[in-house]
């Protein structure tokens, strides 16, 4: 039973996809959502002593990024609202794939929900992808939205659809 779903995003057009099932499964199951998105930590370079400096820097692109950030979370928090569904949402800091999987393991969340840009092949290979870290390396189960691909279905209609269209058959 799903009763907890991590909802990571980026902010981008294609990944609406997986608020849309995040809305379904929360509807179905009434189940809590909680939005997050990450914000990479900045690194400084010290050109002094060649070495690089952390989160304790202030940087004007630290400033900017969380306005970013919070602009996404709050588009989010208005689409589920007009859905009729709470969101709670969170801005967390870090490397995102590393950042996702301990918030959720930490929140005791029941599934994570993501979406994938569909990239493939050496796209994919060249520019990394943080869906793929967490279903490889997340404990807590990992329910993967393809953006481009077409509905969202629902798995247990789908199945009693072919139960019956087999019936039918025989």
């Amino acid at each position: 039973m799903i009763k907890s779903i991590l909802l990571p995003i980026d902010g981008s057009e294609f990944c609406k996809r997986s608020y849309k099932l995040a809305v379904e499964i929360a509807r179905k199951y009434s189940a809590q959502i909680t939005v997050v998105h990450v914000r990479r930590r900045s690194i400084k370079r010290d050109s002094n002593q060649g070495f690089y400096q952390g989160a304790n820097v202030a940087t004007i692109r630290d400033v900017v990024g969380s306005k970013d950030a919070f602009k996404i979370l709050k588009k989010a928090r208005g689409y589920f609202s007009m859905q009729g569904v709470h969101a709670e949402t969170k801005l967390i800091e870090g490397e995102p794939a590393q950042a996702i999987i301990e918030y959720a393991q930490k929140g005791s969340y029941d599934a994570i929900i993501m979406c994938t840009h569909g990239m493939g092949g050496l796209k994919r290979f060249t520019m990394g992808s943080i869906t793929s870290d967490v279903v490889i390396n997340s404990t807590v189960p990992v329910l993967v939205v393809r953006c481009k691909s077409g509905k969202v279905i629902d798995i247990e209609e789908e199945r009693a659809k072919r139960l019956e269209q087999k019936s039918a058959q025989q």
